[in-house]
């Protein structure tokens, strides 16, 4: 027979079958031996997230789903190194919100900025203990060049995205 070049590119891209079913075994004895990083959550109680896979959580606006993503970062790092990257919102806005958690002020009152003497105290005490804790790392990033190079100089076992789509 003569092998035309067609058929040789054909013979070099051949792939493999995969049998799926023997990968998912091999990983769920891997699961069972502790050898994957399962990061589960209080919140999310019912999807854990396994190392080096993608969760999307997607909703209508106004949802919930920022709050959500920053209720895992301060639930998770404790635990785990977390990288936050906003692409909606600035820093700034971002730690209002992990102090208006932290302290159960409203956020609206620390971003205007309209709070008591001890409230101010409560707040800057939150900051300090959020800036302190070495497990947060808060980033802004418009375009997914940055995103990646911020998720490559990071060592975060965690991280999330807030509002995927706005990468540029």
């Amino acid at each position: 027979a003569i092998n035309t070049e067609s058929d040789n590119i054909l013979k070099a891209s051949k792939i493999d079958a995969v049998n799926y079913f023997d990968e998912w075994q091999k990983e769920l004895l891997r699961k069972a031996e502790g050898d994957i990083t399962i990061i589960e959550s209080q919140i999310v109680k019912d999807v854990p997230f396994l190392a080096g896979e993608l969760s999307i959580v997607a909703a209508r606006p106004s949802m919930g789903k920022t709050a959500l993503a920053l209720s895992l970062l301060l639930e998770k790092c404790k635990d785990f190194k977390v990288l936050f990257i906003s692409s909606e919102m600035p820093v700034k806005r971002i730690i209002d919100r992990l102090v208006s958690y932290d302290t159960q002020i409203a956020t609206r009152r620390i971003t205007t900025g309209r709070l008591t003497e001890i409230e101010i105290q409560q707040v800057i005490e939150s900051k300090n203990r959020l800036e302190e804790n070495e497990s947060i790392i808060l980033d802004y990033c418009e375009s997914i060049r940055k995103a990646k190079r911020v998720i490559s100089n990071s060592d975060a076992q965690l991280v999330i995205v807030d509002y995927l789509q706005l990468l540029k």
